[in-house]
């Protein structure tokens, strides 16, 4: 209930407490929370180390049942890609391991520095 009276230092300190805990993801609630903020910076901060899951295409591989996505991941992922600032775009960035360095070369000057900041093991 408070979410919407928080200034936007007091809600990214709240993201960055709760990043720094005993997971370095961000929570799904406060990554609903922070979809739903009129900030691209607050959106970005939360998105960039959320867990998005969404379904792969083609027939499901039933060794992996356990751990598919849900509704309410799929509608997560699907929300978080229809953001549009460039910084948030970013934040949302996979890299692949084995292609990081093409994909890398793909992106923009802003995309790939963002990727560069937020992952936690570049291997160029």
């Amino acid at each position: 209930m408070a979410w919407p009276a928080l200034s936007v230092e007091s809600k990214l300190q709240l993201i960055v407490a709760e990043q720094s805990g005993t997971s370095l993801s961000t929570a799904n609630w406060l990554a609903d929370l922070a979809m739903d903020d009129p900030e691209p910076i607050v959106q970005y901060m939360a998105l960039r180390h959320t867990s998005l899951r969404t379904r792969a295409k083609g027939e499901p591989n039933p060794l992996y049942a356990v751990f598919a996505a849900t509704d309410e991941d799929v509608a997560r992922y699907n929300k978080a890609h229809a953001l549009t600032h460039p910084l948030v775009r970013a934040a949302l960035l996979q890299l692949r391991p084995l292609r990081q360095k093409e994909q890398l070369l793909e992106c923009s000057q802003a995309e790939r520095l963002v990727a560069v900041r937020n992952s936690s093991s570049m291997h160029f």
